[in-house]
């Protein structure tokens, strides 16, 4: 995915590199006790999927954005912004940028209906609810959404 350095109010979201696989885990809490979690960033990186931000020489979020993978559709599989630096716009300007690095029509994402804070900053992106599916985490639909230029 090329994709042009983003410039942010005190930092850049650039492509991921090998160099950034130690603090992309770091950031992760997730990525801390799943292997899984952490061989989807190595692979991620590898492809060319996973877009950093980048401020004061540190790595603050990432953003996984899978070509063609939802009906064929580009698919945003995983946004972090670490603990420290959350609500400061990193997680508006990786979104941001995995919409212009898209390669499809419409780009998709998804999360639980309990995770307000990402509900919160798709909707004021401009994304728009795509649908519901019930049965993946028991008693937690999983809601999802997409972005198109003109939807």
């Amino acid at each position: 995915m090329d994709s042009p350095l983003t410039p942010g109010r005190s930092g850049v979201v650039r492509p991921g590199v090998e160099a950034d696989l130690p603090s992309l885990i770091a950031i992760d809490p997730i990525t801390q006790g799943d292997a899984q979690r952490s061989e989807l960033l190595t692979a991620s990186v590898e492809r060319g999927e996973c877009l950093v931000y980048e401020d004061r020489s540190a790595i603050s979020g990432l953003v996984i954005v899978r070509p063609h993978h939802f009906f064929e559709r580009d698919f945003v599989e995983l946004l972090v912004v670490t603990a420290q630096r959350r609500r400061l716009g990193i997680g508006r300007q990786l979104l941001a940028a995995a919409i212009g690095a898209r390669g499809t029509d419409a780009i998709f994402t998804s999360t639980n209906q309990s995770n307000w804070p990402m509900r919160t900053l798709l909707e004021e992106g401009g994304w728009s609810l795509s649908g519901r599916l019930e049965g993946l985490d028991g008693g937690d639909p999983e809601l999802v959404y997409f972005w198109k230029d003109h939807h």
